[in-house]
């Protein structure tokens, strides 16, 4: 193995690593440089740091020391801010002086303090390389008084010696041939590009490793096993990234074809199966993966892929048979096993067809209870409470952000047994069997959940809309004909998850906005009777798979709503015709036959 020229590392490269390492060390360095002096250079010190002093890394970061006419050399010891950079993509300033406080307390310069006492001392001079562990791995290099990182990068890689637990040089080399045929020292490769393009460092679990060493009572080296990820990356930011990957389809990774063994036929269980997936690479906010070096495009709810795909992610564009996928990269992103529950739940229809019979199926396939739930950060309370509920809350819910990518090491992918799912459908049945029979059971595991035996129902309830359009409709007219009729007037949002189910379980009249208010009544128990009324905009929610289960189980009239001019408004105002509307609730409540509600009955939940 030869040494990495300094002409084959990329300045822009160079640039990139101090830019992310500026978000770490950043405010820590501008803090300690203030008011050093620049030191006076002896030639001696010049020849010492040359085996950790690579001119064109430095030069990528620091082009005036070039402009010059000196040797870059001289700039890196005489200029008091430089102490804190990189000299070598294999040490770093800042990290060696934050690591070792007592070199920055007696003023030492960095790399003359390694070079000089620091290796000797097993001080480690880059989070990826363990001196220490390297010096006791090869006694001889002990032995022969040579700096342990000077070995490495002279001999050490091309004898396969590892550079700490983290990194196991002769697997990186089998692993990626491009740079092993490039000649280049596979340690350095990895920190200025491999980290980067989403290569492996270890074919260990690094969570398996991790748990040894900690049981072993060797803490030091358990963190710093998982500790170069945060260093690496930035702590505070997302890097923007683009990579190539070639397209493939979870047929290609995985058996898809798994019997459903003891498990009911139209439920969730029977819906969906679980994949499991090594070395896969989540995305937040989208249900496409990247397992190994493959980019999947899978469209929930079926498990679809190949040529005619299109991801669902924004972010990924297809060129011939490659797809070009743009995403962030953050410290922290690291999820050694997880189940991928995200993705397909931009609106609550959405999470309730989609994402929650995923969890039911989830729940029934008695995985580790250990294992968290990876979700959207952007899953609002109402969602989060019902992952909550109905995985008994003994699941972790690790939020994902949107375009970032997440690195695991298992990952427990939930797809549809059903690929052709779409062929299925007509007009006649808009919806196949099964998905109907999913939401069934969701609504019955959260109704079960938060309300057990079914409450006496003689509630009526005014659901108000979120829309501000649709608010418009509430002025004291419309509002003394429900109050006049004992409705109640909620807005359901401010409640909680648990309230909201409660609530509309509870009552025997529902009054509720079609579109996305509409799907509230999925809680409502049989033999309710719900009023829509229509938007001015004509949403179709008969046809959703929502308006499909709630037409089974209630009993819906309709009304329209018209956008009205008042002489006191300025502009039109959303409207409904109270002649219409009153005698259909006088209808739905004669044929109730409902008492007259009175607020301090004990059945009434106070709502604030």
């Amino acid at each position: 193995m030869q040494k990495m020229p300094a002409s084959a590392l990329s300045l822009a490269a160079a640039c990139s690593i101090r830019a992310i390492r500026g978000f770490l060390l950043g405010a820590q360095s501008l803090g300690a440089r203030s008011g050093r002096p620049k030191t006076p250079i002896q030639p001696e010190r010049l020849a010492f740091i040359r085996p950790l002093f690579d001119e064109a890394w430095y030069l990528g970061s620091h082009p005036e020391a070039a402009k010059r006419g000196n040797d870059p050399r001289i700039h890196y010891l005489s200029d008091p801010e430089a102490r804190y950079d990189v000299p070598h993509p294999l040490f770093d300033g800042a990290w060696y002086l934050a690591q070792h406080p007592d070199v920055e307390t007696a003023g030492t310069h960095p790399l003359l303090h390694y070079l000089e006492r620091g290796a000797a001392l097993g001080y480690a001079p880059h989070p990826l390389f363990d001196g220490a562990w390297y010096l006791e791995q090869h006694p001889e290099v002990e032995k022969a008084g040579v700096n342990p990182l000077v070995h490495y990068l002279r001999e050490g890689a091309g004898l396969g010696y590892a550079p700490s637990l983290a990194f196991d040089t002769a697997w990186y080399l089998h692993s990626n041939p491009d740079v092993a045929a490039a000649g280049l020292n596979p340690l350095v490769h990895f920190v200025v590009h491999g980290v980067h393009e989403g290569r492996r460092p270890t074919p260990l679990a690094e969570a398996a490793a991790f748990e040894t060493l900690a049981r072993s009572g060797d803490a030091v080296r358990a963190i710093r096993l998982l500790d170069w990820r945060q260093h690496l990356l930035p702590e505070d930011g997302t890097v923007p990234y683009v990579a190539t990957f070639r397209g493939g389809q979870l047929s290609g990774v995985s058996n898809l074809s798994a019997p459903a063994v003891g498990i009911p036929s139209g439920s969730s269980e029977s819906l969906y199966h679980l994949v499991p997936l090594t070395d896969a690479t989540v995305i937040g906010g989208t249900t496409s993966l990247i397992v190994s070096d493959c980019f999947i495009p899978t469209n929930m709810p079926g498990a679809g892929g190949g040529e005619s795909a299109l991801p669902d992610y924004p972010e990924a564009w297809k060129a011939g048979e490659a797809f070009v996928v743009r995403f962030g990269r953050r410290s922290r992103t690291y999820i050694p096993r997880g189940i991928h529950l995200t993705g397909g739940d931009r609106t609550f229809a959405d999470f309730l067809t989609s994402l929650l019979p995923r969890l039911i199926a989830v729940q029934s396939c008695e995985l580790d209870p250990e294992i968290p739930l990876l979700v959207s950060a952007f899953a609002g309370e109402r969602e989060r409470a019902a992952l909550r509920l109905l995985s008994r809350s003994e699941r972790t819910l690790i939020p994902l952000t949107d375009g970032v990518a997440y690195q695991t090491d298992l990952l427990h992918y939930p797809i549809r047994r059903d690929r052709e799912v779409r062929d299925r459908r007509s007009e006649a049945a808009p919806h196949p069997s099964d998905e109907v029979a999913a939401l069934r059971q969701v609504r019955e595991q959260v109704q079960s959940a938060v309300t057990g035996t079914a409450p006496t129902r003689w509630r009526r309830l005014y659901v108000r809309p979120t829309a501000p359009l649709q608010r418009s409709i509430d002025d004291q007219a419309f509002f003394g004909a429900l109050i006049d009729r004992d409705f109640e007037i909620v807005d359901i949002g401010d409640l909680s998850f648990e309230i909201q189910v409660r609530l509309l379980a509870a009552s025997s009249i529902v009054i509720v906005h079609a579109g996305d208010d509409f799907t509230n009544t999925i809680w409502c128990r049989p033999g309710t009777h719900i009023l829509v009324i229509e938007s001015v905009e004509g949403e179709d929610w008969r046809n959703t798979l929502v308006g499909c289960v709630v037409a089974d189980l209630a009993a819906i009239r309709t009304i329209p709503s018209t956008f009205s001019c008042l002489p006191d408004d300025a502009g039109p105002r959303q409207a409904v015709n109270l002649d219409a509307m009153t005698p259909i609730l006088d209808e739905m409540i004669a044929a109730l036959k409902l008492p007259r509600a009175r607020v301090d009955d004990r059945n009434r939940h106070p709502l604030s």
